[in-house]
């Protein structure tokens, strides 16, 4: 990465008590962070919480000491042994009116990599993460969808220079084009053996010198 000093450093990502309240000149108001969550984040079908919460259950699958999300990260999650993870999320019901149910499909274009430290995208564009992890909210009855609900959720993992070397520049892919790159989608109890049986596989990551975690 370009040798930079930022005058004013990444800010520390740090997990915040819901019970934190606002507050007007130091003085409490009567609504705290457990509020604004509730309000800002109970969309579960939307696209972007249920995308939030898709990497949220790869986490805890994994048990990943991950206890603060990065948004901006150029990968989502990272294992204990350095493997990056990154998330994609896709379902058959949204939270808008639809005259048909959705064709799952997920986005595995390649993109210029963030760099927190020093607040700059790479030269270069590519797929950052080691794996994959694609989410499916595999349910299509909308009286009964409960994102909640683990038992609705099923996953694939595939490495991601599979996905290079089966997609080039591809942007997207669908549900049943995973099945045939990497074979059949598992619950939730079954994904954390899952994704290990297909990391333990895998040859050890080297990174490039322009790398947003160099």
């Amino acid at each position: 990465m370009p040798d930079s000093h930022p005058n004013f450093p990444a800010l520390p990502l740090q997990r915040l008590d819901g019970r934190l309240t606002f507050r007007d000149a130091g003085s409490a108001l009567p609504f705290d962070l457990h509020d604004f969550w509730a309000w800002s984040g109970s969309d579960l079908i939307g696209n972007t919480q249920r995308g939030a919460l898709a990497e949220y259950l790869v986490a805890r699958a994994l048990e990943l000491d991950t206890p603060v999300r990065d948004e901006w990260n150029a990968w989502d999650l990272e294992t204990a042994s350095g493997l990056r993870i990154e998330v994609k999320c896709s379902g058959y019901v949204q939270a808008w009116a639809q005259k048909v149910l959705s064709r799952p499909s997920f986005g595995i274009a390649r993109r210029a990599g963030w760099t927190r430290t020093i607040g700059e995208f790479s030269k270069r564009q590519a797929r950052w993460s080691d794996l994959f992890v694609f989410a499916l909210h595999d349910h299509r009855d909308q009286a009964t969808i409960d994102p909640l609900d683990v038992g609705q959720w099923r996953f694939l993992v595939v490495p991601t220079p599979l996905l290079d070397e089966r997609c080039g520049a591809q942007r997207t892919i669908t549900a049943s084009r995973l099945i045939s790159l990497a074979g059949d989608w598992c619950g939730y109890r079954e994904f954390a053996p899952t994704f290990e049986q297909v990391a333990v596989r895998m040859a050890r990551p080297v990174r490039a010198p322009d790398d947003p975690g160099a």
